[in-house]
């Protein structure tokens, strides 16, 4: 079984942490945008466009020097 919870804060529409189960570097990803400050919107985690790998890009271009989110 492998999933990802996100802890969302309702009025700012903002993720605040993740959990993830069988999925390490996704949650390395998450973490990684949050401390970059390119997380998208709950709403837009919620859909059934977003995944997380997309996120990698995001990430690069703020701290091309990350190494902890490497697939």
């Amino acid at each position: 079984m492998k999933f990802v919870a996100y802890y969302i804060d309702k009025k700012s529409d903002k993720i605040i942490g993740a959990a993830a189960m069988g999925l390490m570097n996704k949650i390395q990803i998450i973490n990684e945008a949050m401390k970059n400050g390119v997380m998208p919107k709950a709403s837009t985690v919620k859909s059934n466009d977003f995944n997380i790998d997309d996120l990698l890009k995001d990430i690069k271009s703020k701290n091309p020097k990350c190494t902890r989110c490497g697939i």
